[in-house]
């Protein structure tokens, strides 16, 4: 007795491989969503462990930390960053924030994938007193927010009372937060609060506005000790902590 099988035929052969191929792409987003969510996770938590390490540092030395690449004394942020990254330090070196390895900190953490972006990098103001540490450009999972905890620009930040009152109206130190107008240049004397606003440059620009900010996540520190007027502390913390 001659017992005859049936097979599947081509049409069905293909609606089989069409069913696996849009599984196995679910399956492939779902996993890859996973993995970057676990990265951004990990920055949140290298980044806090790096601001605990700088503020321990800071305790014992009076100032924060110098990066490899120097301090930010101008309009333009100076970054210290990863080998890796957009911001190496001279010759490879892997210690882009100075002194911090490895008696406040194990070792000093690179991002776990930097897809194209700046990595890990840090700044600060000439005097150590103000900070900033991120990682730049490589968040995946997420647009970060103005009210994360991780936002690079935090515009409630105050430096002092003062800020709430003076002579110059609303674009001056009646500033709700400090970086709430960054100035875009600075021009006369920072260290004399006389005149008018546009002394000290002119026009401002928002920071929670600036869609580049979106992939970045940030924790800062500290204002400016190197002036004795509150517009010059204003203005040298915002160009570290808004930047």
């Amino acid at each position: 007795m001659n017992i005859k099988t049936k097979g599947f035929t081509l049409a069905e052969l293909l609606v089989v491989i069409a069913v696996i191929s849009i599984l196995s792409s679910f399956i492939f987003v779902n996993v890859s969503d996973s993995r970057a969510s676990a990265r951004d996770a990990q920055r949140k938590s290298d980044l806090r462990e790096l601001q605990s390490a700088i503020e321990l540092y800071r305790l014992d030395n009076g100032t924060y930390p110098s990066g490899c690449n120097g301090y930010t004394d101008s309009l333009t942020p100076v970054f210290s960053g990863e080998p890796d990254g957009a911001h190496p330090c001279p010759l490879g070196d892997p210690e882009y924030i100075i002194g911090l390895a490895p008696e406040y900190i194990r070792k000093l953490p690179n991002d776990p994938f930097l897809n194209g972006g700046g990595g890990y990098v840090y700044l600060v103001n000439q005097s150590g007193s103000a900070y900033k540490v991120m990682a730049l450009d490589t968040v995946e999972s997420e647009l970060v927010a103005q009210s994360s905890d991780f936002f690079r620009c935090d515009p409630t930040y105050r430096i002092i009372q003062a800020n709430d009152g003076g002579s110059f109206g609303s674009q001056s130190l009646n500033d709700p937060g400090i970086c709430t107008r960054v100035r875009t240049r600075a021009t006369g004397n920072l260290n004399q609060d006389l005149g008018t606003p546009a002394d000290f440059g002119s026009p401002y620009e928002v920071c929670h506005l600036a869609s580049e900010y979106e992939n970045d996540y940030a924790l800062s520190g500290g204002y400016s000790t190197g002036f004795s007027e509150p517009k010059a502390i204003e203005f040298d913390t915002e160009i570290v902590r808004c930047k």
